[in-house]
């Protein structure tokens, strides 16, 4: 069993703004929803669900709700409007990053999202890692209005995994409003840059 040096979050209010990556309370919604209005059909949405990454070409859209998570003012993810395409910055990820629904997820079911470049400044913080992914919609916390999310530990263990645990509900319509709870964990490998999400 692997040893973990660990430093469990205390409860802070809620955060106010899409921008505040330190809190233990994020919410999660459309206004940083990369993907809003690229649903129109099942096709472009399916397409959607699979993120390329690429130099990021400065003509892309970028969304300010994301924007505290530029690193030295490069955007970590950008829009092309023109190809109705999201790409993230092939500086920090490498190849395809799959948006996979934590909604969704069965207690013990584990499944990989993507990788980080090694030579990436981001895994020198991966907690910050975690709420851009959360907060970008790269692992997706909802399924039509929004979530909110509470992160009850994170720490790292001696051979550089970083475990990040959320627990929180999301809300979603069908004939009317409903509210469903979610528990995940996201894990990075600080040292390959694997990047995963686990049901819990």
């Amino acid at each position: 069993m692997e040893a973990l040096a660990f430093s469990r979050k205390l409860a802070e209010p809620m955060a106010k703004t899409q921008q505040d990556v330190t809190s233990s309370r994020i919410r999660v919604d459309a206004a940083s929803n990369p993907w809003s209005g690229y649903t129109g059909s099942f096709q472009e949405e399916k397409a959607g669900l699979k993120v390329e990454s690429s130099a990021m070409d400065p003509t892309w859209a970028r969304l300010d709700a994301l924007a505290s998570y530029a690193i030295e003012g490069d955007p970590l993810i950008a829009i092309d409007r023109k190809g109705r395409r999201v790409y993230l910055s092939a500086k920090h990820f490498s190849g395809v990053f799959e948006r996979i629904d934590a909604t969704r997820l069965g207690s013990g079911v584990r499944k990989v999202c993507g990788a980080v470049k090694v030579s990436s400044s981001l895994l020198a913080n991966p907690g910050r890692l975690v709420r851009f992914l959360l907060q970008a919609h790269l692992i997706r916390t909802y399924m039509h209005l929004e979530s909110s999310l509470e992160l009850i530990f994170e720490g790292t263990s001696d051979e550089g995994r970083f475990t990040s645990k959320w627990v929180g509900k999301h809300v979603f319509y069908t004939n009317e409003k409903n509210e469903s709870s979610l528990q995940f964990t996201v894990i990075v490998d600080t040292k390959t840059g694997l990047v995963e999400v686990a049901g819990d």
